[in-house]
C-alpha cells in the first residue's frame, strides 16, 4: 500500500498542473487501436489560438518504449496548425520516460486530415470555453 501511494505521489509530481485536471474525453481511435483523448478542462482560448492537453494511448509501445504520450499543444484552428509545447512519454508502468519542453520554439506543423492529432485539434477547436 505504501509503495502504491509513493508511486502515485511521484507520478503526480512529474505531471504539470494543467495535465492534472484529468477530465480526459475519448476523441478517436485508429485502426491499430491507438486512442486519443483531450483533457476538456485544459482547453483555453487566447485570440485565434486554442491551448490543450491530449493523451495518446498505444496498444503497443513505440520505439522508445512509451505506451502513452501527453502533449500540451497550441493550435490555430482556422488553418489547422499545431505547436507542441510540452511532451511527456510514459511506459506501461506509468513511469515518466522522457519530458521535453519546447515552449514557443516547438515545431509548428500542419495536421493531416483523418489523423488522431486532427481529431484532437477539431475537438479542442469545437469546444466552447
Amino acid at each position: 500500500m505504501k509503495l502504491a501511494l509513493l508511486l502515485l505521489t511521484s507520478f503526480l509530481l512529474t505531471c504539470p498542473l494543467a495535465a492534472q485536471a484529468e477530465n480526459w474525453v475519448w476523441v478517436d481511435e485508429s485502426t491499430d487501436g491507438t486512442r486519443i483523448y483531450v483533457d476538456q478542462d485544459s482547453i483555453r482560448r487566447q485570440g485565434r489560438f486554442v491551448w490543450y492537453w491530449d493523451l495518446l494511448r498505444r496498444k503497443v509501445p513505440d520505439a522508445a518504449g512509451a505506451l502513452s504520450t501527453r502533449t500540451y499543444r497550441s493550435a490555430e484552428c482556422n488553418i489547422g496548425t499545431i505547436r507542441n509545447r510540452k511532451v511527456l512519454k510514459y511506459d506501461r508502468n506509468h513511469q515518466l520516460l522522457r519530458s521535453q519542453t519546447h515552449g514557443d520554439r516547438g515545431p509548428l506543423f500542419k495536421v493531416e486530415p483523418n489523423s488522431l492529432a486532427y481529431a484532437a485539434l477539431q475537438f479542442a477547436c469545437d469546444t466552447q470555453t
